[in-house]
């Protein structure tokens, strides 16, 4: 039920043509919150430096970057563009 009304708008860029990085920003501000809330919810219980917090949130701003630009390629372990595209192209619609 949800799907159809937070996240399918995001899917909307679902051709490698208009899979570009600024599809990594167009998302519906509840999936944007949903997206956020791990970094809100787990600061109180797992202690770590500020710096080490905004970091990883910069990190995550350039991994959704990366997976978004329609690219034929992985960094192993972690989850590339490769994956995300079929992800977009053939997903759930």
């Amino acid at each position: 039920f949800l799907y159809k009304y937070i996240p399918l708008p995001h899917h909307i860029y679902n051709r490698p043509e208009t899979l570009t990085p600024w599809a990594s920003i167009a998302f519906h501000p509840l999936d944007g919150i949903a997206q956020a809330s791990p970094y809100v919810w787990v600061a109180p219980f797992v202690p770590c430096h500020y710096l080490c917090h905004i970091g990883l949130i910069f990190f995550t701003a350039i991994w959704a970057t990366y997976i978004h630009d329609s690219m034929d390629w992985n960094i192993d372990p972690i989850m590339g563009s490769k994956y995300h595209t079929v992800h977009h192209t053939h997903g759930k619609k």
